[in-house]
């Protein structure tokens, strides 16, 4: 039960960093297509490659923060890992974006609930990969 409470609050820590996301990229993506011209597949891939960049950060210095980097092997090892988790995670995510879009819905919506599918499993999948310190 101990092990699930600490995941379960770790889970908590990665959904505020995720919500910061939303209060950030969903209006930055508006921006892109709405105001800028951007075509909005083109504008997702935008949103996915600087929001794995925030994430990272974000989920160092706050959801897992009491696994530290010890060195810079310690980060790079992670950061890659971490970006190749998240290529896969994108490339799902902007698949279920474009299979939202088929499917008629808005965008912004599309992206959020795309955005929300991918992080769960992309939580996962870096607690147990990434800052596992076992």
């Amino acid at each position: 039960m101990n092990g699930f409470i600490k995941l379960s609050r770790r889970l908590l820590k990665y959904g505020l960093v995720s919500l910061g996301s939303l209060a950030i990229f969903p209006p930055i993506l508006y921006l892109l297509v709405d105001i800028f011209g951007i075509n909005k597949y083109f504008g997702q891939i935008i949103i996915i490659i600087l929001g794995r960049f925030y994430k990272f950060t974000g989920h160092n210095l706050f959801t897992w923060r009491d696994r530290k980097i010890k060195n810079k092997k310690e980060l790079t090892q992670r950061f890659v890992s971490y970006i190749i988790l998240s290529i896969v995670g994108g490339l799902s995510n902007y698949f279920l974006y474009y299979i939202l879009l088929k499917l008629d819905v808005y965008y912004i919506f599309a992206s959020i609930i795309s955005g929300a599918a991918t992080g769960i499993l992309i939580f996962l999948a870096a607690n147990r990969f990434i800052w596992n310190t076992k």
